[in-house]
């Protein structure tokens, strides 16, 4: 297509400058909430659950791999304050547990309400 004899050869680009120009971007914030399936058959739900807060303009975490009680260490670690937890006994409900890691404090909400109280506690922070 350029001309010139042709010559073997292979490429490969990563697009590391494009990556290197955000390093310093800005400054990295910890997602809202992070969203857990308390089960394998909530698995579904959870990112449906995800897409629905996201659409609300909250910054949604799903920690995945390891059993509960991991990756509610791996969201407290990633400094998340707020954890939607949801298995089967709530998707049958129309339910979500909803717990506070500064506290402790966890309530059950129906899933229409969740975005609002989410909002609503990081509003009173």
């Amino acid at each position: 297509m350029l001309g010139g004899p042709p010559i073997a050869g292979v490429g490969w680009a990563a697009g590391v400058e494009r990556l290197a120009m955000l390093v310093g971007a800005g400054e990295l914030r910890p997602a809202d909430i992070a969203v857990i399936a308390a089960e394998p058959a909530a698995d579904a739900m959870v990112f449906q659950l995800a897409e629905m807060l996201r659409d609300a303009g909250l910054g949604v975490d799903i920690p995945l791999g390891g059993n509960m009680g991991k990756r509610m260490k791996k969201i407290d670690r990633a400094g998340i304050r707020l954890a939607a937890i949801i298995g089967g006994a709530e998707i049958e409900a129309g339910t979500v547990q909803l717990r506070d890691l500064a506290d402790g404090n966890q309530t059950e909400l129906e899933l229409s309400n969740l975005a609002a109280a989410v909002l609503a506690r990081l509003a009173n922070q």
